[in-house]
């Protein structure tokens, strides 16, 4: 199954992840993946299943503050907004 933000959400759903192994995935994949599309779904999906956390927070905030793209950064204040 190839690595994307929908098929973790899937697992995660199905019992086939673990939650904190399933918010590692999808921070990699915002931090790392090339796919602007990919990147905003992580974020989209750490929204769905109301990550909380400081580590979360932070990414958020960073990409916030300094990412390159604008859906990244526009998405990410939206989520931080909802989320803290």
């Amino acid at each position: 199954m190839p690595l994307t933000p929908t098929a973790i959400y899937t697992d995660l759903k199905n019992n086939e992840l673990d939650r904190s192994s399933a918010i590692e995935i999808l921070i990699s994949l915002i931090e790392n993946a090339e796919s602007i599309n990919t990147r905003t779904e992580s974020i989209k999906i750490l929204e769905k299943i109301s990550v909380k956390d400081k580590k979360v927070f932070s990414v958020l905030e960073n990409l916030f503050i300094s990412d390159s793209n604008e859906k990244v950064r526009c998405l990410s204040s939206q989520v931080l907004k909802n989320l803290f």
